[in-house]
């Protein structure tokens, strides 16, 4: 039999794993969402509406795929819109 005390050790994998962003407090979130003149009867609309821009459709042809840059910067027109108003 072998001796498997002798044989080294396998290096480890280190995960790389990104820090985490540190989470908003619920002060700063509510400072947010009134920043926004978004009330608590909003928010399920705004979770819908958000999801589905951030989230690519199942039925988004491949053509579509690639305007997400596109996405963004119209989500920022309508974030500033929002904003000076």
């Amino acid at each position: 039999m072998a001796d498997t005390q002798s044989m080294p050790a396998e290096p480890k994998m280190e995960m790389e794993m990104e820090p985490a962003e540190p989470r908003m407090s619920v002060t700063e979130a509510m400072d947010v969402l009134d920043e926004f003149h978004i009330r608590r009867g909003d928010m399920q609309r705004v979770y819908t509406a958000l999801e589905t821009m951030l989230e690519p459709a199942e039925d988004t042809a491949p053509e579509e795929a690639d305007s997400e840059a596109g996405d963004g910067e119209m989500m920022s027109s309508v974030f500033a819109r929002n904003k000076a108003a």
